[in-house]
């Protein structure tokens, strides 16, 4: 009997438990507990009834568009090299030219080379001694101001007082020396253009716009090699750029 009745309560639980639902999408839910009496059975049940929400996206506006015209666009900003003619034909003015060729140089075939080339002596940096740089002096003068060339081991060479046809053939002579060398037409696209002048009440050396500043009748060879260092490694990057 007992039996018997656990199987009535459980089917009339079931019967009006099913009564309790009312599901018409799968939106959110919230869910209520409620009791229920079954009649004369005395039968409590416990009931979930569930009340759904619907939505629509037809009450969300579209984004407005933007108009372009509306919107000031901030243009990169380009960097415009110096002109060799606008550097040159300043008085007082001398050209400096910076390449980088290639990823490194022997500098020791190099240095040799050079001797036996004998159009540039090796020198030394006077104000100090310097490693991983060949100072080349021009043997043959044009002019009262020397000519002088710096290789870095790192693949870049810079030129003072010289033109760009003498820094042409020396570009041909030295890339007997190079180890991976860069395209040509990067080379020629990269390469750094600057001058310098000796000015008369300058107390030290400087860098103005394009032009480096430099003490008259005293000894710059230090000030010469930190501005071939950097114009150098701002060949040597935008060649690296580029490729």
């Amino acid at each position: 009997m007992t039996v018997y009745l656990s199987r009535i309560a459980f089917t009339t639980i079931r019967a009006t438990g099913s009564k309790c639902f009312s599901v018409k999408s799968l939106s959110e839910t919230v869910s209520k507990k409620t009791l229920l009496l079954t009649g004369n059975n005395d039968l409590f049940c416990i009931a979930r009834q569930y009340v759904v929400r619907g939505y629509t996206t037809d009450t969300i506006p579209p984004p407005a568009a933007l108009e372009n015209s509306s919107i000031p666009l901030k243009k990169k900003a380009v960097h415009k090299r110096p002109e060799v003619e606008d550097l040159t034909k300043k008085e007082g003015h001398y050209l400096t030219l910076a390449y980088a060729t290639a990823n490194a140089y022997d500098l020791k075939g190099l240095k040799n080379a050079l001797v036996q080339q004998k159009l540039y002596e090796p020198a030394k940096l006077k104000a100090q001694e310097v490693g991983d740089v060949v100072v080349a002096n021009a043997v043959y003068t044009v002019g009262d101001e020397p000519r002088e060339i710096i290789f870095f081991r790192e693949g870049a060479v810079v030129f003072w007082n010289c033109t760009e046809l003498e820094a042409n053939n020396v570009l041909d002579f030295v890339k007997l020396f190079e180890l991976e060398s860069y395209p040509r037409d990067v080379v020629e696209r990269e390469k750094e253009i600057m001058s310098y002048v000796y000015q008369p009440n300058a107390k030290k050396c400087s860098l103005q716009e394009s032009t480096f500043v430099l003490v008259p009748d005293r000894d710059n060879s230090l000030e010469r090699y930190t501005f071939s260092h950097a114009m150098a490694q701002s060949a040597r990057l935008g060649a690296w750029e580029a490729r």
